[in-house]
């Protein structure tokens, strides 16, 4: 099983003014640079999805292909670009993630999928 792993970014930030929260930066690091960090370490592909720069630490970001109707385009966007069958999605807000949990959540469905295909 392959995964990729897609950032949405392309909230409109209204609660903070426009600001464009993935970059926003806590203890000396953005929140997007924060998570791909950690995400590349389990990830071969990672999609940024939706609004940021044109490409961000050499990843490219693909714009929305729906726009104005909220993260569901940022969903589906990730999986149509994706050149994997399974999409890790996470909101580009999410200053701490675990890398831990993820693997966890990976492993997990691996299990669930291997299971599946054993009743068949």
């Amino acid at each position: 099983m392959k995964f990729s792993a897609a950032i949405l970014t392309g909230g409109l930030g209204s609660r903070m003014n426009g600001v464009n929260k993935p970059e926003l930066i806590i203890g000396n690091k953005s929140i997007i640079s924060r998570q791909i960090e950690i995400i590349k370490q389990i990830f071969d592909e990672i999609l940024i999805c939706g609004k940021t720069s044109e490409s961000f630490n050499n990843l490219p970001v693909y714009p929305d292909i729906y726009q104005g109707i909220g993260p569901v385009s940022g969903i589906y966007s990730a999986l149509k670009y994706s050149k994997n069958p399974y999409v890790f999605i996470l909101s580009g807000d999410m200053p701490f993630i675990d890398k831990n949990l993820i693997t966890e959540m990976i492993n997990f469905t691996k299990s669930n999928q291997e299971k599946k295909n054993m009743r068949l």
